[in-house]
């Protein structure tokens, strides 16, 4: 049992290195140089979902472009209601600005419109 485990131990360790990048003679050879094994590498990096890749900070300068509306209506602060299903976006001089049910609020109308949004026309 002892000699199994130890086998498959070089074996796992063999496979690590030739993943590695490591050549398999110098594993196998130990009279041969030791083997120069490169740091891993992850397989699949890391990926921040879309709203964690935002920034929400208190710091009043660095603050987040939108902030999400709550019962459609939003803060002072974030004046420009947005509705993302029609990518149109309504300020508060617009005709339909108190009927509009906003998803997100922005800060300006530049914020809306650099996340790709446009104006409403009324």
């Amino acid at each position: 049992m002892r000699r199994l485990l130890g086998f498959i131990g070089r074996l796992i360790g063999v496979a690590t290195a030739v993943a590695a990048g490591a050549g398999v003679w110098r594993l196998l050879n130990p009279a041969s140089e030791p083997a120069e094994i490169p740091p891993a590498v992850p397989l699949f990096p890391r990926k921040q979902a879309p709203d964690q890749e935002r920034s929400s900070t208190t710091n009043e300068s660095k603050s987040a472009a939108w902030v999400p509306a709550v019962d459609g209506a939003c803060p002072v602060n974030y004046p420009i209601k947005a509705k993302h299903s029609s990518e149109i976006f309504h300020s508060p001089e617009g005709a339909s600005y108190e009927r509009t049910s906003a998803d997100r609020c922005y800060r300006d109308a530049e914020a809306a419109e650099a996340d790709g949004l446009r104006p409403a026309k009324r």
